[in-house]
């Protein structure tokens, strides 16, 4: 009961809008439609001028590239090869044998 009451509260005070952002960027970096940390990648293109930061949107600097990703249909992008993120291990010598 104290649960379910819990639950309602929970929803009205907009924490249902939370659970439908996290659930949504869950669903897309699974379908491997958008990477699940963006932020990088956003700053990245922010930084080579590609994107630019207003607030906490970004915005496309040059309307060339804009309409060129609004006209190319999604099939062209399907044989692009998504990055993996390397893991920098430093592999210990193997002991020497006397």
């Amino acid at each position: 009961m104290a649960f379910g009451v819990w639950l309602i509260v929970w929803a009205t005070i907009g924490c249902l809008t939370i659970l439908r952002h996290y659930t949504l960027r869950l669903q897309l970096a699974w379908s491997r439609n958008s990477p699940l940390h963006a932020q990088p990648f956003l700053d990245d293109a922010v930084a080579r001028v590609l994107l630019k930061r207003q607030g906490g949107q970004y915005a496309f600097v040059h309307r060339p590239l804009l309409d060129y990703f609004e006209d190319t249909p999604p099939e062209v992008f399907s044989n692009v090869p998504t990055l993996q993120r390397t893991v920098n291990v430093t592999a210990k010598a193997p002991p020497e044998e006397a």
